[in-house]
This record gives C-alpha cells, structure tokens and sequence, in this order.
C-alpha cells in the first residue's frame, strides 16, 4: 500500500523550496534591491498549497516529481506576484501578510511593482528551460498556466473583486469570482499534471478536471461582500470521481492523494 500523501508533504515542502531558491536571481546580483524584493515575496513562508496540489495529483497519475518540478515552481511563482500586488494601496491596501510586512511596506511601493511584474516571467522562463520535460510540454503548461492567470483568471477575478466592493453578490456571481480570482491557479495546479502525462485517458482527465474545478471553487473564503448565509465555517468534502480510478496500476490509494493533502494541511473550507 503507497504511503499516505500526508507522509511525504514535508519533503515535498522542501523540495518546492529549493525550487523556488533555484529559480530566483540572488540576493547581492543587480539590481540587487528588486532581486532582495522578489525574494522576499516568495521565500518569506507560506503554505504552498498549489504546489502541494500539483505533487499530489502527481501521484495521482504517477508522474515522477522531477517533471512536476517547473509547473510546480511556476505556478507559485505566479501566486507570488498575484500577492505583491493584492496588498498594494491601490488593491487591498494591506500592510501585512503572514505576520511581516507586505513588499511594498518592507521596501517602497515602485519595488513592490517592479518584484511582481519580474515574477512572471520568471515563471515562465522556469517552464521554457526545463529539462525534464518534452517541448510540447512546455508548450502545454505555458498555455494552460498564462491562461489561468490572465484576464479570464486570475487577474480578471481580482477586477470583478475590486469592481463589486460595497456590494452584496448574488450565490452565482460570488461562485464566478472566486472561480477566476483562486480557483483558475487551483484547477491549473490539477491539470498542469494531466499535460504531463503521455498515457492518460478521457475518463481520467475528465475526472481530474472535475475534481480541479471542484477544489478550486471550494477554496472560496469568508468575504465580507458575501450574503449572510455564506457566513458560517465548514468543512467542504470534495468527492473524486471514481472514474479517475480505472487504469490499471492507479490505485484508489493514490488516487486519494489530495483528498490526504486537504486532510493534512488542516483546510478549513470558509464559505
């Protein structure tokens, strides 16, 4: 029987790390103070959730984690820079984020732009220069992950945030925006992994992208702008579709790896 994802979540935890140290220009190489911003934003703790998806889905289909590596880095690269400029006073206006200050409170609001700006194509520079993957890979996870965090994603989730401040969203709209705004990076994380592998059914990827779309939209948070009835705590099973158990050699027990990764990492689902 495969060891329980919630095993393995420290070592994958520190190689997402290395990832991320490896991918960043260093600290003293110029301009030193955007590098030592950039680092700040994405080496400064966090939970990793999208990579940690990324790798258990991965295990899901049993693609090795050295192909899993780029995507991984990539998209929490992108979730890094989404950050930078949510705190900003021109988004959310917020002066911390994990209990330190925010890019643009720890050095000046111009750096804080100029960081995440540089974030992004780090992230896709990630993508294009590995070598662990084939080049139509490459091409398959550039176009999924631009697509997720563009303008029908996550950037144009953020839009519709900032437009509706002040007012009550309906069920249906609150589901679009949380949809675009942290679940197209979520959904990606999933089937960023389905790119990667070769021999992967219609039933399967079928049944990984429901599951994607479902844990991304259960990701939802408390909001203030959310009806009243949105306001209790609970926790949100996600069912996978035994559908995306049917090949041989993918057992039920690896199948189950990110339901053990929401387990582990003690999601509170806030709707």
């Amino acid at each position: 029987m495969p060891d329980p994802f919630a095993d393995k979540i420290p070592a994958y935890m520190e190689r997402i790390e290395q990832c991320l140290e490896r991918a960043l220009p260093g600290a003293d190489i110029r301009p030193d103070r955007l590098h030592q911003a950039m680092r700040y934003a994405v080496l400064g703790g966090g939970k990793r959730v999208r990579p940690l998806m990324l790798y258990a889905s991965g295990e899901c289909l049993r693609v090795p984690p050295d192909q899993l590596d780029a995507a991984a880095t990539a998209i929490e690269l992108i979730h890094a820079f989404s950050l930078v400029h949510d705190d900003l006073p021109a988004m959310d206006d917020d002066e911390l984020r994990r209990g330190l200050p925010t890019v643009h409170k720890k050095f000046d609001e111009a750096t804080a732009i100029l960081a995440a700006d540089a974030l992004q194509p780090v992230a896709f520079q990630t993508l294009a220069e590995s070598q662990t993957i084939s080049g139509n890979q490459r091409v398959l996870l550039v176009r999924r992950i631009a697509a997720a965090c563009g303008s029908l994603g996550m950037t144009g989730g953020q839009c519709i945030d900032l437009a509706s401040e002040g007012r009550n969203l309906s069920e249906e709209d609150l589901e679009i925006m949380f949809a675009m705004k942290t679940g197209a990076l979520i959904h990606a994380s999933v089937m960023s992994v389905c790119d990667l592998c070769d021999d992967i059914s219609a039933e399967q990827h079928s049944a990984m992208e429901n599951f994607g779309r479902a844990i991304g939209l259960a990701s939802m948070p408390n909001t203030r702008r959310a009806p009243a009835r949105f306001a209790s705590t609970a926790r949100i099973p996600v069912p996978l579709p035994r559908s995306a158990t049917t090949s041989p050699g993918r057992t039920r027990a690896s199948i189950m790896a990110p339901r053990a990764f929401m387990r582990a990492s003690s999601w509170s689902i806030h709707l």
